[in-house]
């Protein structure tokens, strides 16, 4: 868990990651712009991003999933079993 672009940063220094979840703010910054840097250093890197607020062009940006807060564990928990097990079927 991270709560600014620090500790994304420190956090990927040390391991490599599968998935970012993200807030569209992190921080001070700007979730999506953190996910583009985070795609050099990881191409397949599958992200989630999650808001207050409808945001109309999330697509745009290459993410796959959106969840509108607050929203249920299940909604999240489906996502997941959507995007990590869509090889499997």
């Amino acid at each position: 868990v991270a709560n600014d672009a620090t500790q994304v940063w420190d956090i990927v220094s040390k391991e490599s990651i599968d998935l970012f979840l993200f807030d569209l703010s992190v921080g001070h910054e700007n979730g999506f712009e953190i996910l583009e840097k985070l795609r050099e250093l990881f191409p397949e890197l599958k992200a989630i991003a999650s808001t207050g607020r409808i945001v109309d062009d999330w697509k745009k940006y290459g993410i796959q999933g959106f969840l509108i807060k607050p929203y249920p564990i299940q909604e999240l928990d489906l996502m997941l079993k959507n995007i990590f097990c869509e090889n499997l079927i």
